[in-house]
């Protein structure tokens, strides 16, 4: 039987910032978020993104935007203490 999809209704930008501060106020790893965001870390980063030409080395994808990366890698690097 043919069932139409559901009609997609993209949420409110005031939607969006409500639930995006729910998720930092509950659920964002405050540790992670300072490493992150200190110099230390954006410095590193772009050497290594630059260093493989942008190339990630799970899935081959090649990407120049800003902040792309497998979160999974990027946790392992900050609990092996680069922090």
């Amino acid at each position: 039987m043919y069932r139409p999809k559901p009609e997609f209704k993209p949420k409110s930008s005031y939607e969006r910032k409500r639930q995006q501060r729910e998720y930092n106020a509950n659920k964002r790893d405050k540790e992670a978020n300072e490493f992150y965001h200190n110099k230390t870390w954006k410095h590193l980063s772009a050497g290594l993104k630059q260093q493989v030409m942008f190339t990630c080395e799970c899935c081959g994808r090649t990407s120049t935007t800003k902040g792309y990366a497998h979160m999974s890698i990027i946790r392992n690097v900050f609990y092996l203490g680069l922090n």
